[in-house]
């Protein structure tokens, strides 16, 4: 049987994998146009928040009749994990309200239904 050779130096690091629990959230916000997916990334890591490991965009829907003129819908996998403990559901509630609450006052996003 053949392994893979890794090949390991001093800027690559391995760490740990979590004895606790990720936990995903998926958002579908409405917003202008113009919006790239990279401003709202850019305004989410402004947060610094350390439960969100990962965002990812995973959908974008465009449809004037649903949607309005010059809007889109992102669906969003908003991925939280604490290293230290499992989440409660009132710190991912927090945690996703926060980011809402950026979004909201930034960009004037809507939270899709």
């Amino acid at each position: 049987m053949l392994l893979p050779n890794f090949n390991l130096d001093a800027n690559n690091m391995i760490n740990n994998i979590s004895k606790y629990p990720q936990v995903s959230r998926d958002l579908a916000l409405v917003i202008n146009s113009d919006i790239n997916f990279s401003d709202i990334i850019s305004e989410i890591n402004s947060l610094k928040n350390k439960l969100l490991k990962s965002v990812e965009c995973f959908d974008v829907f465009i449809d004037e009749d649903k949607l309005g003129k010059n809007k889109k819908s992102l669906a969003l996998r908003l991925t939280l994990q604490d290293d230290t403990q499992t989440l409660s559901e009132d710190a991912i509630n927090s945690s996703v309200k926060k980011i809402l609450s950026i979004l909201e006052k930034k960009f004037a996003v809507i939270l899709r239904d």
